[in-house]
């Protein structure tokens, strides 16, 4: 027999509170974690939302939409002189 009759408990109770400490610590890293994210979120959805960002997004979007009629026009007139050049 070592110690007391309370020893055991004792231990036990040191352990499941070093146990309680570990989770405790680790869900403050959890929660330190996700507010970050939730702070990255929410800057990300600001900047979007800014004037100066949707003009220019829709300055990049009117841009490819020209070069795809380009494109178009290019492919159209083409056609077209195939279509003329077998129908001789």
């Amino acid at each position: 027999m070592s110690g007391q009759h309370s020893e055991s408990k004792a231990r036990k109770d040191h352990d499941r509170m070093t146990n309680n400490d570990n989770k405790a610590a680790k869900a403050q890293k959890a929660v330190g974690y996700w507010l970050y994210s939730a702070e990255g979120v929410e800057r990300h959805a600001n900047r979007k939302n800014s004037p100066k960002v949707r003009a220019g997004r829709i300055k990049a979007l009117l841009t490819e939409l020209r070069d795809l009629q380009r494109r178009l026009n290019f492919a159209h007139k083409f056609l077209d002189v195939w279509r003329n050049s077998a129908n001789r």
